[in-house]
C-alpha cells in the first residue's frame, strides 16, 4: 500500500513540478518558446520546486493546518502563503501542514510531524536560492529591474527598455529615468533631475505615461510586488510611501523614517538598506512584506566583514560588494529575518534586482546578466 501511495504521490508531484517550473522563467534571445501555462499559481515564490524527502525528527515548526484532498492542493496553499517554506501532506487525514522552515545547511531538518502516520509525506523547497553563474544576455544598461510587470532596463541615454518575463528581446518604450524598480502592476523611477515618477503597467502591456510624484528629491527608489514603496532622498533621508499598494499604486503621502541610507530595497524579505559605510541594515518588523505595510520599528545591523554597496530584498537576499562580487544571504526566515552569513556566487555585477530566485543585473561595462536566461518548458 505504501509503495502504491508513494507512486501516486510522485506522479502527482511531476504534474506539480511542471505546473511551477515555467512560472517566472525567462526566454533567451536565441530561444523563444515560452507559452502560457494554465496551471500557473498566482504566488510569491514563482520558481519554487518541491521534492519528496524523508521526514526528520527535529523541531516542530508546523504553523498552519489545512484540509486538502490532493498533494497538488497542498502545494498551492504553501506557494500562496508568504511564511511557508515546506509542507507535509497526509493522504488518510487529507491534512496539509504548512511549515515555516526547511532543511538547514548543516543537514538538520527543522520541520516534522508530531505524530506522522504512514501515509504522510514531506516536501520542501528544492531551490530556495539560485546559485547559478549569471549569463550575459543582449542589452547595455546602467540599471535593470524585474517584477511581475516584466524586466525593465534604462541605458545611459535615459532610454527605457522592456522585456516580458518570458520574453525574447528588448523593446524601447520611453525616455526619462536613470533608476527604476518594477512591481506587480507599476514602475517607480527617478529621473536625471532626482524627481520621482510612477507608471502603471502590466507584464505584456508596458505602454503607459509617467506621472510625477512631488514632495521630495530621490536618488534611489524601490517597490515590492505588493506595491509598497520606500526610497532614499538625495540627502540620504529615508522615506516610506504611505498607502501605496497594487490597488492604489501612488498612495497618499511620504513619511520620514529615522536613519540615513545610500540605497534601499523592499521585497518579501522585508526592507533592507546600505549605509554610507557600506554596511547592511534590515528594518525590524517588515519581513514578509506584510499587507499592512508597516514602517517597522528600528534598523538592525546585519553583521558582515564584507563591504556591501547594493542589496536586493525578496525570497532571497542578494547583495553586491564594493568589488562587484555577488552574494546571497543564508538562513533568512520569519524567525531569523537577517539570516546567518553571506555566501558568494560566481560572477561580477555592479547592480542586482530579483524576483523569487531569478536575478538580473548589470556589470561594470553595463552588460546585462541573469542567472536564468533560458525559456521555460511547458509540459502541458
Amino acid at each position: 500500500m505504501q509503495v502504491n501511495f508513494a507512486y501516486h504521490v510522485c506522479s502527482r508531484l511531476v504534474v506539480v513540478f511542471w505546473a511551477l517550473i515555467c512560472v517566472g522563467a525567462f526566454a533567451s534571445d536565441d530561444q523563444c518558446c515560452c507559452r502560457p501555462n494554465p496551471h500557473q499559481h498566482n504566488a510569491r515564490r514563482k520558481n519554487s520546486l518541491y521534492h519528496l524527502t524523508t521526514i526528520g525528527s527535529s523541531t516542530h515548526r508546523v504553523y498552519r493546518n489545512l484540509t486538502s484532498k490532493t498533494v497538488k492542493g497542498c502545494t498551492s496553499s504553501c506557494l500562496q502563503d508568504d511564511s511557508c517554506r515546506s509542507f507535509i501532506y497526509c493522504k488518510d487525514e487529507e491534512l496539509c501542514q504548512l511549515n515555516s522552515a526547511v532543511k538547514l545547511e548543516n543537514g538538520t531538518r527543522p520541520t516534522a510531524l508530531q505524530s506522522p502516520s504512514r501515509q504522510c509525506v514531506y516536501f520542501e523547497d528544492k531551490t530556495p536560492a539560485r546559485k547559478d553563474v549569471p549569463s550575459q544576455v543582449a542589452g547595455s544598461f546602467r540599471h535593470v529591474s524585474i517584477g511581475e510587470a516584466g524586466v525593465w532596463g534604462v541605458d545611459y541615454g535615459g532610454r527605457l527598455f522592456y522585456r516580458a518575463r518570458c520574453g525574447c528581446s528588448w523593446t524601447q518604450t520611453t525616455h526619462g529615468m536613470v533608476q527604476l524598480d518594477v512591481g506587480k502592476n507599476v514602475l517607480w523611477g527617478v529621473n536625471s533631475g532626482d524627481r520621482v515618477h510612477y507608471r502603471k503597467v502590466s507584464n505584456g502591456n508596458p505602454d503607459a505615461i509617467w506621472t510625477y510624484v512631488g514632495g521630495l528629491s530621490s536618488k534611489h527608489i524601490s517597490v515590492s510586488q505588493k506595491g509598497h514603496v520606500w526610497c532614499v532622498h538625495t540627502l540620504k533621508i529615508i522615506y516610506h510611501r504611505r498607502g501605496a499598494s497594487v490597488d492604489d499604486v501612488v498612495g497618499s503621502a511620504w513619511v520620514v523614517i529615522a536613519g540615513r541610507l545610500e540605497q534601499i530595497s523592499i521585497g518579501s524579505g522585508g526592507v533592507w538598506g546600505v549605509d554610507q559605510s557600506n554596511e547592511v541594515v534590515y528594518r525590524n518588523g517588515t519581513y514578509g512584506d506584510p499587507d499592512s505595510d508597516p514602517d517597522g520599528s528600528a534598523w538592525e545591523p546585519v553583521p558582515s566583514e564584507i563591504p556591501i554597496k547594493y542589496v536586493s530584498s525578496g525570497d532571497v537576499i542578494y547583495a553586491i560588494d564594493t568589488n562587484d562580487a555577488i552574494y546571497y544571504r543564508v538562513g533568512t526566515s520569519a524567525e531569523s529575518p537577517t539570516g546567518t552569513v553571506w555566501k558568494q556566487i560566481s560572477g561580477s555585477l555592479k547592480q542586482i534586482e530579483h524576483m523569487s530566485n531569478t536575478f538580473w543585473g548589470v556589470d561594470a561595462k553595463n552588460n546585462v546578466y541573469t542567472n536564468n536566461p533560458h525559456p521555460c518548458k511547458d509540459n502541458n
